[in-house]
């Protein structure tokens, strides 16, 4: 396969207000070069959407209208933790102290089709060296992340983990075992040395759109949770575009401009995306390695 190219994208699900401490981390790439008609929208793009924690609090779309209805319409959440348990574990359990959003891992935890009557879900693995223990900085994260790749790459290995006998489709709070199915390396992201802080960089990374039914359509997102977010995916990003003067296209091409390292770059901040999450507008100029040749992105 020939050079390809992707935007990658670091969030939480904090509010710049709050302190990175234990927040959830996410990662969105966009895989650009990917020919064929789309589950929704257009373009020559397929987005893959990854969180470090490998299962879900609550297992389907109406478990999750509950735990919504609760929290938002009762402004109580505690009843409904009472009755359930398990996502009350689940929740402390994703209540992590994560040191470095480049040392994370990053699971897809729901699955998807993989052609006819196969299926998987994608793992991201750091080879960056452990981070020690986080800074007395509330937005350290972001800080964490500009700091490193001033200073050299950052590599994750991408893996696919193939279902096995009856692992489930609509469980998000079961893990599939990876004793049972080990995931499989299938190429190498790098982001290569740079200087993160280039202007420009948050406008446009605001308003990149991720989405998991933005894929060919043999491999459509599987569950009831992946049913839910198509449509709620797609609401957030056309109205945040809206709202921004933004085009609704997907990106066609990946900017050409090399970005050098400085010594004297400041820090990146992060960026209230209006809907109760920190995005990092991060841009990476990035490899995927693998046998057959070398893909290379760039965020």
């Amino acid at each position: 396969m020939g050079p390809l190219a992707a935007w990658v994208r670091f969030s939480s699900d904090t509010p710049p207000s709050s302190t990175d401490l234990r927040t959830t981390c996410g990662i969105g790439i966009k895989l650009l070069g990917v020919t064929g008609d789309k589950l929704i929208d257009d373009g020559d793009t397929q987005d893959f959407l990854r969180q470090n924690h490998d299962v879900f609090f609550v297992d389907t779309a109406a478990e999750m209208c509950e735990f919504t209805a609760a929290g938002v319409l009762g402004s109580d959440y505690e009843p409904y933790l009472r009755d359930h348990p398990e996502t009350r574990r689940i929740l402390n359990e994703m209540a992590k102290v994560e040191p470095s959003s480049l040392t994370a891992t990053y699971w897809s935890v729901l699955p998807s089709s993989f052609g006819d009557d196969r299926f998987v879900k994608y793992k991201l693995e750091p080879d960056t060296p452990p981070a020690g223990p986080p800074p007395d900085d509330p937005n350290y994260l972001a800080r964490d992340l500009a700091r490193r790749l001033r200073h050299g790459e950052a590599r994750f290995r991408f893996l696919a983990q193939f279902r096995t006998g009856d692992m489930p489709l609509d469980r998000a709070t079961v893990r599939w075992s990876e004793k049972e199915s080990p995931p499989i390396h299938v190429v190498h992201l790098v982001v290569p040395q740079q200087d993160v802080g280039v202007r420009g960089q948050a406008a446009y990374g605001e308003n990149l759109a991720f989405n998991p039914w933005h894929s060919l359509a043999a491999h459509p997102p599987r569950g009831s949770i992946s049913g839910a977010r198509r449509d709620t995916y797609h609401s957030s990003a056309e109205r945040r575009r809206t709202d921004n003067g933004a085009s609704v296209e997907e990106p066609g091409s990946a900017r050409t401009t090399t970005i050098e390292p400085s010594a004297d770059a400041g820090d990146d901040e992060a960026v209230d995306a209006g809907d109760g999450c920190t995005r990092w507008p991060l841009r990476f100029r990035t490899q995927f390695e693998g046998s057959t040749g070398v893909r290379r992105c760039r965020r």
